[in-house]
């Protein structure tokens, strides 16, 4: 959490970004300019599909990584 004045942060792999209150999956995918191919990401761990991007807040200080699936036989 950020104090008065600080701004608060969340991380993609090495890449930090700022954080802001209602700051989505989907607005870090786009502000990123990350590829929209990915099915998958997680938030401190926590799986979130892709369907649930755009509503999905991350909290300040989170780790957010983006995933391929893939599937075989």
């Amino acid at each position: 959490m950020a104090f008065v004045g600080e701004v608060g942060m969340v991380f993609v792999g090495d890449t930090g970004l700022a954080w802001r209150e209602g700051l989505t999956v989907m607005d870090i995918l786009k502000e990123l300019g990350l590829p929209e191919g990915y099915p998958l990401a997680d938030i401190d761990g926590r799986f979130v599909w892709k369907k649930d991007w755009g509503v999905t807040a991350v909290p300040d200080g989170a780790k957010v990584r983006f995933h391929w699936v893939i599937g075989g036989g």
